[in-house]
């Protein structure tokens, strides 16, 4: 019997493995023709209409900080209020619906605010929600705010506040998001918010673990 070299059993085998790890390739493919960490189509049609509609769409320099719904509170217990399922949105549903609710905001000294964005799932047909975007003083007296509304009664949308252009100061201020139902019901839901800004010059921006850029 002729004895087969090394070096060719060696190229043979390679051959054999390159051929069953190449069908088995394409027979996964067959079966599940979505790469894995792709978007849906709703996904993509989604971002692409925001990226038309975002002040800052094309300027590379601009971050943003999100924010869900949830994370905001009440200032006092004279409100109930319900998470959705997914968790990230709720609605006022008891109590006093005029209720400010809020949450800080944290950003690296120095910052430029451009503008705050408002997502939510309105279909009231009566009532909008409000947002501020407040700056206090160390005495917890309002400085100054700018304000946008939820619109129209389509359910999921967004809306953004005029220009803001303030630079963040913690040695005289504070900052936070207040947020106004106005409305009891699932029919107006705060589901969360963006802040567009610009990081201070040479610096490099870092968030706690799950806090977005």
């Amino acid at each position: 019997m002729r004895k087969i070299s090394s070096s060719l059993f060696i190229h043979i085998m390679t051959t054999i493995f390159i051929f069953y790890t190449s069908n088995a390739f394409s027979s996964d493919q067959k079966h599940d023709s979505t790469p894995w960490g792709s978007k849906t189509e709703v996904q993509t049609k989604r971002e692409s209409l925001e990226l038309e509609v975002s002040p800052f769409a094309t300027n590379g320099t601009v971050k943003d900080l999100r924010i869900s719904g949830t994370a905001l509170k009440p200032r006092a217990n004279d409100v109930d209020y319900i998470a959705t399922a997914g968790g990230g949105c709720f609605y006022v549903s008891g109590g006093n619906s005029s209720q400010v609710f809020n949450t800080p905001v944290y950003l690296p000294e120095r910052t430029t605010v451009h503008t705050l964005r408002m997502y939510y799932d309105d279909t009231s047909s009566s009532t909008n929600s409000r947002a501020w975007f407040s700056v206090y003083d160390l005495y917890g007296d309002l400085v100054e705010e700018w304000s946008l509304d939820s619109v129209g009664s389509a359910g999921n949308g967004f809306n953004d506040s005029a220009t803001i252009n303030h630079i963040i100061d913690y040695s005289t201020y504070s900052y936070m998001i207040n947020w106004r139902a106005y409305d009891d019901g699932s029919d107006t839901q705060l589901c969360g918010f963006r802040i567009f800004y610009t990081p201070p010059p040479g610096r490099t921006v870092m968030f706690p673990i799950g806090v977005p850029r």
